[in-house]
């Protein structure tokens, strides 16, 4: 049995013209790097792409992205490109498996600089799956 973190990423942006509010949601669309994969197919990184297929269902399921069976205990990243640039207002993390790994969230900036918006000090053991929606830094 595979011991991995799994993750979907989901955007939700608020944004404001002349007062009025709407919000937009924008799915990952494109992955540019990750650390590693379990495979190509079921278990690979363009598996965090679009609406999540597996939340909120809990276990090892085929549709996620997953890690090498040989690097369980090591820092993994994934790297995910949007459709178009926006501002970010809130990040949803749809977690399916060992949920509490992420310990870090980047973004970059106007000047295409990377930016952490969120940090934890250590990872968590979640047994069950979770939406995670931290509290992110906000850049004016």
């Amino acid at each position: 049995m595979k011991s991995h973190a799994q993750y979907l990423i989901y955007v939700w942006i608020i944004l404001s013209f002349q007062g009025i509010q709407a919000s937009i949601h924008l799915w990952a669309s494109e992955v540019t790097k990750f650390s590693t994969q379990y495979n190509t197919g079921s278990y690979s990184a363009k598996q965090i792409l679009g609406r999540p297929n597996v939340y909120p269902r809990y276990g090892d399921i085929s549709g996620t992205w997953t890690q090498a069976a040989s690097e369980r205990d090591r820092v993994h990243f994934i790297e995910v490109k949007f459709p178009r640039k926006i501002f970010i207002a809130k990040v949803n993390i749809y977690e399916t498996f060992h949920a509490g790994a992420v310990v870090k969230i980047s973004a970059k900036d106007g000047q295409n600089q990377w930016v952490d918006i969120f940090n934890a000090t250590h990872a968590q053991v979640i047994r069950e799956s979770r939406k995670f929606s931290p509290q992110i830094k906000v850049r004016s």
